[in-house]
C-alpha cells in the first residue's frame, strides 16, 4: 500500500514524529501533501536544528524567517505542544518570539515550552500577556537568563486557570513568577537568585514543589514556600555549588519559631522529602534540624552528602 493512499488523520499522525521543520518540507511533495503539515498538534521549534555547515549567522536568520512565515499559517484550532528554544543562540529579534507565543495562545495551547539565552543584560523575553489569559493551558516551561515574567494583569482574576505545572529555569525567582502560578499542582523551581516574596501569595493547591537554587540565604525562599503551600506532599531540594561565605549568610531563625509559625503542610501534609547535594554549610544545618524537628508526616526522607572530594555519600 502506497503511503500516499493513507487517510490524512493518519498521515498527520505520522508527520507528528517528524520535527517540524521536516514536516513542513513535505509540503513540496504533491498537492495532497501541501497543508497537512498545517494541523500538526505538536510543533517544536529548535535551534539544535540549525545547521552548523553554513555561517551561524546566516543560519539563525533564515530559522528566524522560516518561522516567521510558516507559523501564521498553521491551522489546527488546538496547539498540544508548543516549543520554542533559543537557547544555543541568541535570537536576532526577541519581539519576534513574544508573538510567536501569541500565535500559539490563540490555538489554545496545552503544553507551552519557552527557552531563551541571552549574552547581553540589554535583551529580555518578556512574555504577552494574552498568556495570562490563557484558558487552555495546562504545562507551562520558561528556561533562559533573560527571560521576564510580567506582573499578571489586572483584568486577569485568575491567570492561566488550567495550568497544573509549571517548571521555570529563570536567572532570578520573585513574586512575579510565583503570581503567575498560584494554583499549580507541581511546580519546580531553578534559580541563581532567589528574591524573598512579599505576603499575599499563597500557592493554594501545590503538592509537588522541586527546588534548585545556587544562592545563600536560598532558606529564606524555602520557608515562605513552605508557609504558603498549606497542602505540599512532596518536597525536592537541591542545594548547588556557591560561595561559601558564613559571615554574608543572614540565617532565619528558626530555633526559636513558635509552634503557630511552622509551616501548616510541615505539621499535616508532607510525606517525602529529598534533599540533595549537602555541602554541610551552616544554612543547611539550621535548615535540616528545624526541618526534621517539626516534620511528623514523613513517611520517607533522603539527604545526600556531597563532601568536597568525596564523591556522594548517603545520610
Amino acid at each position: 500500500m502506497r503511503i500516499s493512499n493513507l487517510s490524512d488523520d493518519l498521515l498527520i499522525k505520522i508527520l507528528s514524529f517528524l520535527p517540524t521543520k521536516v514536516a513542513v518540507s513535505t509540503s513540496i511533495l504533491s498537492k495532497q501533501w501541501r497543508f497537512l503539515w498545517m494541523w500538526l498538534p505538536t510543533l517544536e521549534y529548535n535551534d539544535n536544528e540549525i545547521s552548523v555547515i553554513a555561517p551561524l549567522s546566516a543560519s539563525w536568520l533564515r530559522y528566524e524567517e522560516f518561522i516567521n512565515k510558516n507559523l501564521p499559517l498553521h491551522r489546527a484550532p488546538i496547539i498540544e505542544t508548543f516549543l520554542i528554544s533559543f537557547v544555543r543562540n541568541r535570537i536576532t529579534h526577541p519581539e519576534k518570539l513574544k508573538l510567536w507565543v501569541e500565535i500559539a495562545v490563540s490555538r489554545s495551547v496545552r503544553e507551552l515550552s519557552v527557552g531563551y539565552f541571552s549574552h547581553s543584560e540589554e535583551f529580555f523575553l518578556s512574555l504577552p500577556i494574552s498568556l495570562y489569559a490563557c484558558d487552555s493551558l495546562m504545562a507551562l516551561k520558561l528556561q533562559g537568563k533573560n527571560v521576564l515574567v510580567d506582573v499578571v494583569p489586572l483584568t486577569v482574576s485568575l491567570p492561566m486557570p488550567k495550568l497544573e505545572e509549571a517548571e521555570f529555569r529563570v536567572s532570578q525567582v520573585n513574586e512575579k513568577v510565583l503570581e503567575s502560578v498560584t494554583f499549580v499542582k507541581r511546580l519546580s523551581l531553578s534559580s541563581l537568585e532567589s528574591v524573598y516574596p512579599s505576603v499575599g501569595i499563597v500557592m493554594s493547591q501545590l503538592e509537588h514543589l522541586e527546588l534548585r537554587v545556587y544562592k545563600n540565604d536560598w532558606s529564606k525562599l524555602l520557608i515562605w514556600l513552605l508557609r504558603n503551600s498549606p497542602k505540599l506532599r512532596v518536597l525536592n531540594l537541591y542545594v548547588g555549588f556557591y560561595r561559601r561565605d558564613d559571615e554574608e549568610y543572614e540565617p532565619v531563625d528558626l530555633k526559636n519559631e513558635e509552634e503557630s509559625s511552622v509551616p501548616e503542610c510541615l505539621l499535616r501534609s508532607l510525606e517525602t522529602f529529598e534533599f540533595s547535594s549537602h555541602m554541610g554549610t551552616q544554612e543547611e544545618r539550621c535548615f535540616l534540624s528545624f526541618f526534621f524537628t517539626h516534620a511528623s508526616c514523613l513517611k520517607s526522607a533522603s539527604v545526600i552528602h556531597r563532601a568536597p572530594r568525596h564523591g556522594l555519600q548517603s545520610i
